[in-house]
């Protein structure tokens, strides 16, 4: 049950299952070829935020940090910058 006066915001991005087509494709072969930069840009430039910094976290500190500035850097909502 949801309390009176909760808003409740649901948002959905649209994700291709299948790996081997569209920007997924990319970011498995570049992860295939340990390109971890470039596979954790192209996931974060196609919504995929959570692959995005798993992948950055993979790749060092120095990764992380850029893919961390590039979101926030990305973001519009005044509550997450």
């Amino acid at each position: 049950m949801v309390p009176s006066g909760t808003i409740t915001i649901t948002e959905t991005v649209s994700k291709n299952a299948n790996w081997d087509e569209g920007p997924e494709v990319m970011i498995k072969r570049n992860l295939m070829f340990g390109n971890l930069e470039y596979a954790a840009e192209v996931a974060l430039k196609c919504g995929r935020v959570a692959e995005a910094f798993c992948i950055a976290q993979a790749g060092g500190e120095e990764l992380f940090s850029e893919i961390q500035k590039r979101y926030f850097a990305s973001q519009k909502d005044p509550f997450i910058k």
